[in-house]
C-alpha cells in the first residue's frame, strides 16, 4: 500500500468527496427530470412502447369480437391520448387503409413504477374468416407503437367449416422448463395457419399458474411476469390466449414484497377474460364463452366456495360463484353447443398421493373441490373437466363420486356419456419441475392414463360428422421433447 503524507491525503480525500457530491447531485437532477410530466417535445421512448401484446375472446353481442391487450412501463394520458389499435384486412403496413378502435380501458394498481400499465382495447364487428393486420398505439402519439402483428378471425357460424374448432391446452408453465412446450405451441400455431386444409378456428387455453413469478424473490415479481409475457411473443399476439386462475396467481410469496401485489392483482389487470366486462362478474376469476360446438366454462378453484384456499379474497361481486356456475350450465343450449368443457386449476381427481388415498378415495384439497363442484358437473352433464396444478398428465375414466360409468373403463372411445372425464394437464413446464412417478398411487379404479416423464400439451378438437350424424370431441396429448402422441381419446354423441 502507498502511504501519502497527511496534507496530501487530506487534499486527495477532499477532491474525491467533491467529485462524489457532483455525481450525486447530477443523478438526483436526472431522476427528477425523468419523473416530471411528459411534454410533447419527447417523440419516442421505450418506457411508453406497447409490448406483451395478446388477444382474447370476449362475451359480446357481436358474433366476432376480440379484446387486444398490451403493457407499457409508463403512461401519460395528456401526451399519449387513449390506447387504440390500428387494424386492417387490406394493408399489411397499415400505412394507407386502416380502422381505429374506439373503446378501450387503462388498468393500473399499486406503485405503477413497479407494476406498469395494462391496456385493453375492444374490437367489435370483425369479418369472419379474415386475416387482419394490427398495431397497438395511442390516439395522440401514433409514432409510439408496437410491431405489426396479424390474426385470423373464426369462421362464419352459418358455414359448415365452422363446426371444426381446435384448442391448444396446458397448465403450469412459467419461464423455466417451458421452452419445449412453448416451441411446440409456436410451431403448431404457425403451421396451422399455413395449411390451407385448416380453417381459422384456433386458440390457446392456459389452465392456471401462468408465469410462476411468485416462486422468485418478491422484487422480481413483475420482472418475471414481463419476462414470461415476452417469451410468448410468438404465440399471444396471433391467437386468442385464454386463461383461468391458479394458486400461483395470488401474488408474491417471498419477502420482501409489496402488499398491493397480493390478491390476484397482476392476473386480473394483465388479462381481460369474458367475465371482465360483465356487470355481474367484473373480474377474471370465472367466466364462460361459446366457441363453435363447445361452451367453455372456467371456474375459480382458489376463492369463493366453501373452505376455499384463499378465503380472505372475495370476488363474488353481485353473484356467488357456485350460484353463477349452476345458472350458467343450466342455460347452455345443448343443441347449439352440444359440448360443455369446464376448465379450472386444482383437480378433483389426481392419483398423486396428496389428492387421493391408496383405496381410491378423494382426500385433501381434492375432497374440498369435490364437495363444492362435482355434483354440479354431474347434474348438468359436463363432458370434460380439465385442470392443471399437478405437474403431469392424467386422464380418468368417466367418473362421478369415484365410481366409473358402467362399460367405459379403460376405453379410448366413448358415446353418449353420463359421467364426466377429468383430465390433469399441468406439465406445461415450470420452475418446480415434473411430479415424479413415486408420488402417485398407480392403479386407481377411476384412473385410465398417467404420464409424468416429460412436459407436454394437449390438442382438443370438436367437429360434426354429417355422414354419421354425430358430434365428436377428440383430445390428443403430446410429449414436448419428442412430440410423440402419449394419449388419445374421442367422445361422441348423437346429433
Amino acid at each position: 500500500m502507498i502511504s501519502l503524507p497527511p496534507k496530501q491525503w487530506w487534499w486527495s480525500s477532499s477532491l474525491i468527496l467533491i467529485l462524489l457530491t457532483i455525481i450525486l447531485i447530477a443523478a438526483e437532477h436526472t431522476s427528477r427530470v425523468i419523473a416530471l410530466p411528459i411534454k410533447t417535445t419527447i417523440t419516442t421512448t421505450t418506457d411508453f412502447t406497447p409490448t406483451q401484446v395478446h388477444l382474447a375472446f370476449t362475451n359480446s353481442t357481436h358474433p366476432n369480437a376480440l379484446v387486444i391487450s398490451f403493457h407499457t412501463k409508463n403512461y401519460n394520458k395528456e401526451w399519449l391520448g387513449m390506447p387504440i389499435v390500428k387494424y386492417s384486412a387490406m394493408d399489411s403496413t397499415l400505412s394507407h387503409h386502416y380502422e381505429q378502435s374506439a373503446e378501450s380501458s387503462v388498468f393500473q394498481y399499486g406503485n405503477t413504477q413497479v407494476t406498469g400499465y395494462d391496456f385493453h382495447v375492444w374490437i367489435p364487428n370483425l369479418k369472419f374468416s379474415t386475416k387482419y393486420y394490427y398495431q397497438c398505439t395511442f390516439s395522440q402519439m401514433q409514432n409510439i407503437s408496437s410491431e405489426i402483428y396479424n390474426f385470423y378471425t373464426k369462421t362464419d357460424p352459418k358455414q359448415a367449416q365452422h363446426e371444426v374448432h381446435t384448442v391448444i391446452m396446458y397448465g403450469d408453465q412459467g419461464t423455466t422448463n417451458s421452452k419445449n412446450v412453448i416451441a411446440r405451441t409456436t410451431e403448431y400455431i404457425h403451421s396451422y395457419f399455413g395449411n390451407k386444409e385448416n380453417n381459422n378456428n384456433l386458440f390457446v387455453y392456459h389452465l392456471g399458474d401462468i408465469s410462476y413469478a411468485d416462486d422468485f424473490a418478491g422484487v422480481q415479481y413483475q420482472p418475471i411476469w414481463n419476462q414470461y409475457m415476452d417469451m410468448m411473443a410468438n404465440i399471444m399476439p396471433y391467437v386468442p390466449y385464454m386463461v383461468c386462475v391458479g394458486n400461483h396467481e395470488n401474488g408474491p410469496q417471498n419477502k420482501p414484497y409489496d402488499d398491493f401485489e397480493r390478491g390476484f392483482m397482476a392476473y386480473n389487470h394483465r388479462f381481460f377474460m369474458p367475465g371482465r366486462n360483465s356487470s355481474l362478474i367484473g373480474h377474471n376469476m370465472w367466466h364462460s364463452f361459446e366457441n363453435g360446438l363447445v361452451t367453455f366454462v372456467a371456474i375459480d378453484t382458489e376463492t369463493n366456495f366453501p373452505h376455499s384456499f384463499f378465503p380472505q379474497f372475495n370476488f363474488q361481486n353481485k353473484i356467488d360463484q357456485l350460484e353463477w356456475l349452476s345458472d350458467t350450465l343450466s342455460k347452455i343450449d345443448r343443441k347449439k353447443t352440444p359440448w360443455v368443457v369446464v376448465v379450472g386449476h386444482r383437480p378433483i381427481y389426481s392419483s398423486q398421493y396428496i389428492f387421493s388415498a391408496a383405496n381410491g378415495s378423494i382426500i385433501g384439497e381434492s375432497k374440498i373441490l369435490q364437495q363444492a363442484f362435482e355434483d354440479i358437473l354431474y347434474k348438468y352433464q359436463v363432458d370434460i373437466a380439465m385442470f392443471g396444478h399437478v405437474h403431469s398428465y392424467e386422464r380418468t375414466n368417466p367418473v362421478y363420486r369415484t365410481q366409473v360409468e358402467p362399460g367405459t373403463a379403460n376405453s379410448n372411445h366413448f358415446h353418449n356419456l353420463r359421467y364426466t372425464i377429468h383430465i390433469v394437464n399441468g406439465a406445461g413446464g415450470n420452475t418446480e419441475g415434473l411430479t415424479p412417478g413415486k408420488d402417485f398411487y398407480l392403479g386407481q379404479s377411476w384412473a385410465s392414463k398417467i404420464f409424468y416423464q416429460d412436459e407436454g400439451y394437449g390438442i382438443l378438437k370438436s367437429r360434426f360428422d354429417s355422414n354419421l350424424n354425430v358430434y365428436s370431441l377428440e383430445f390428443n396429448y403430446y410429449a414436448a421433447k419428442t412430440n410423440e402422441l402419449v394419449d388419445s381419446f374421442t367422445v361422441t354423441k348423437n346429433a
